[in-house]
């Protein structure tokens, strides 16, 4: 799923963070519900998938009223294929095989702490995350503070988050 509206490009661009950034609601609001514009922070996710893009995503636009967006994704809710390892700690330590036995050779492994693929080295992980980086994806809108300003790869893989205006937002290029 690939949101128009982006928090977050690729290309280095600066944000202009309000002072006070407006929590996200505890519970996913009603499409046209009152809110405070958050600026460049704009979204907020819903919901218990690993996978952000399977998950409900809400922003209060310009005018002061929440939009969400539901998952149209046709692999929603997420499920782990029967050749992925276990865990996340397995594919990184032990899962190379389960490249071998993967159809075409294609396997995408989608946990709650990263996601691993087969690539032509066998099966890929991203990083672990590091020291003082929540262990799993933190959802969209959350608070986020130092040292910790990126989850993930860091790249535009529908996973990875970065640190923006003090909250996690996807990291989504922009061309």
């Amino acid at each position: 799923m690939v949101l128009a509206v982006g928090a977050v490009g690729c290309n280095g661009n600066q944000l202009m963070c309000p002072a006070t950034l407006e929590a996200c609601p505890a519970t996913l609001p009603a499409d046209g519900a009152p809110c405070t514009a958050r600026g460049s922070a704009a979204l907020c996710e819903y919901g218990t998938d690993p996978w952000y893009a399977c998950n409900t995503v809400a922003y209060c636009d310009s005018q002061g009223g929440w939009y969400t967006i539901a998952s149209s994704e046709p692999d929603c809710p997420t499920t782990l294929p029967s050749g992925c390892p276990a865990s996340f700690a397995e594919a990184m330590s032990g899962g190379q095989n389960a490249c071998a036995s993967a159809p075409d050779g294609q396997l995408t492994c989608r946990y709650p702490d990263g996601t691993c693929g087969c690539t032509a080295g066998g099966l890929t992980c991203t990083a672990p995350a590091v020291a003082g980086c929540p262990a799993t994806r933190p959802h969209v809108g959350t608070a986020c503070s130092l040292p910790c300003t990126t989850w993930g790869s860091g790249s535009c893989d529908g996973q990875s988050m970065k640190c923006v205006c003090g909250t996690w937002q996807p990291i989504q290029c922009t061309e």
